[in-house]
């Protein structure tokens, strides 16, 4: 994961230097990283699949999955609560953002995304 996330890291320069909005920047960075995420679920299984085979052991992957989603789930919330390295450029740098109207990355992402599609349908 770490490898796929790093290699994505020119692409997203890309987009720092271009001078996209800071919203599309913090939602291309959640696509970066949900992709090198599946990337490693993928490869995570295959070598459960592969160990289980050698050892004649039960693999479980609805359970291995779902404990990536889950862990995904909650990282990203953490990474959007700890934000200070890839936090706003106009706010000055602090570690927790107790008094932040977007405390939830989830629905910070929706309403970016849905003022993206109002502002290029208007």
């Amino acid at each position: 994961m770490a490898i796929v996330a790093a290699s994505l890291v020119p692409v997203g320069f890309f987009f720092v230097f271009t001078g996209c909005h800071y919203h599309f920047y913090t939602f291309i960075n959640l696509v970066f990283l949900l992709f090198a995420g599946l990337i490693g679920l993928k490869r995570f299984i295959e070598c459960g699949k592969y160990l289980a085979s050698v050892t004649r052991a039960e693999f479980n992957v609805g359970f291995l999955i779902f404990t990536f989603l889950l862990t995904g789930f909650v990282g990203l919330q953490l990474g959007w609560t700890l934000r200070p390295f890839i936090g706003d450029p106009e706010r000055p740098f602090n570690w927790f953002r107790y008094r932040d109207v977007h405390k939830n990355l989830y629905v910070q992402q929706w309403r970016n995304l849905m003022e993206r599609i109002e502002s290029c349908c208007d």
